[in-house]
């Protein structure tokens, strides 16, 4: 019976769960701006449910708008860090071979997250671009100068968690392969097998 009960557990299923739910302790988003020679050294880091305060003036004060951008994706990525955990739990319920609809479930659900995730980063991006229009910055990854040399530098785009959730994704669609795959097939054949025995019929 316990035989049966671990053919039935998809081990890669946990993994993928664990990697869904680790990515949501893990920043998601970052901007980095430099100017060493103005004084100017901001790491911001997002996560899911604590973003960087930021407080760096009112308009028309140059980076001001960072604070416009720190308002749009703090309040979306408390969102999406629930849906994030929401597909832990599917994938994690999912390890059972009789749960596969959890997994698949799961695996639908971090797609759709993933795409919802990067419209909110790009809506935040416009968001503070809309009260600083003449910043370089553009899109959800890249870097860019600000003025003549010696110019500001910034950098932005995703970070650990992001490709911690994307990893965790991949794996979620190997433990539906290998549900489909390899442990049914274990499965079939064990149940053969214990039917011809109990025809006292020697296994094929």
């Amino acid at each position: 019976m316990l035989v049966r009960e671990l053919l039935r557990l998809n081990v890669v299923a946990l993994i993928a769960a664990s990697l869904f739910f680790v990515s949501t302790l893990f920043p998601w988003w970052g901007l980095d701006i430099s100017g060493p020679t103005y004084g100017i050294s901001y790491s911001l880091r997002w996560n899911m449910w604590i973003g960087p305060l930021v407080m760096l003036g009112p308009p028309p004060q140059a980076y001001s708008w960072v604070d416009y951008l720190n308002q749009v994706l703090s309040s979306g990525t408390s969102i999406i860090g629930t849906l994030a955990l929401g597909t832990a739990v599917l994938a994690f319920v999912g390890r059972n071979l009789r749960r596969t609809r959890f997994l698949a479930a799961g695996l639908a659900s971090s797609v759709m997250i993933t795409l919802l995730y990067v419209s909110v980063v790009y809506s935040s991006v416009r968001a503070g671009l809309s009260a600083w229009s003449v910043d370089c910055i553009s899109g959800v990854y890249g870097t860019c100068t600000n003025g003549p040399p010696p110019a500001i530098t910034e950098t932005w785009g995703f970070q650990t968690g992001f490709y911690i959730y994307l990893v965790g994704i991949a794996a979620a669609f190997c433990a539906l392969v290998y549900d489909r795959w390899v442990l049914q097939r274990a499965i079939d054949r064990a149940a053969a097998e214990e039917f011809e025995r109990s025809l006292h019929l020697p296994p094929r």
